[in-house]
């Protein structure tokens, strides 16, 4: 069984503000989800993939309809890990700064981020059993977002499965993981 998890193309960055207020934040959110992609040739390491799941957001969907010649499967349990506001006054943040305290927020499970750590790890607790039990000897090609593919790389390797490691992955790169 291979693995391969793929982060989604690169969205292009989005003109406009870059300081922003709490709803302003929610809405480069939102924004984001919707963005147009970067596309990019898909380095091939000659695995035939049998099938491929995919986030059901919008530039997860597009990667897989780009990378994967037959039609994706698409779910809502490769979702991105959502980033909220972690404060709701009015200040304005720099965009990068509101990405950071997000994530950190998310890290600590502050009640600001609404999936908690331990949601977010055993929603990819329970994708990587729907994998083992539903495509055991077959090649697997998953299309999902950044943080949420560490956590399955996390899940994949305390199951046996080996694979390239990253701390970032690279947009539209393969991570394949072997059993």
């Amino acid at each position: 069984m291979n693995i391969a998890l793929v982060r989604h193309f690169k969205v292009q960055p989005a003109a406009g503000r870059k300081w922003l207020a709490p709803d302003q934040f929610r809405q480069w959110t939102a924004d984001y989800d919707r963005a147009e992609l970067e596309v990019a040739p898909l380095p091939d390491d000659g695995t035939r993939w049998d099938v491929c799941l995919c986030s059901d957001l919008s530039r997860a969907v597009r990667t897989a309809s780009v990378i994967y010649p037959g039609t994706a499967i698409r779910t809502p349990h490769l979702r991105e890990i959502e980033l909220h506001p972690v404060m709701r006054s009015g200040v304005k943040l720099h965009l990068n700064l509101w990405l950071l305290l997000a994530r950190m927020a998310w890290l600590v499970s502050h009640p600001s981020q609404e999936e908690t750590k331990a949601k977010a790890r055993e929603r990819a607790r329970l994708f990587v059993d729907v994998l083992e039990r539903d495509y055991p000897n077959r090649n697997v090609l998953v299309v999902s977002h950044g943080a949420f593919m560490r956590l399955l790389a996390k899940e994949l390797t305390s199951r046996g499965c080996k694979g390239e490691g990253f701390l970032v992955p690279r947009n539209g790169e393969l991570y394949v993981y072997k059993r």
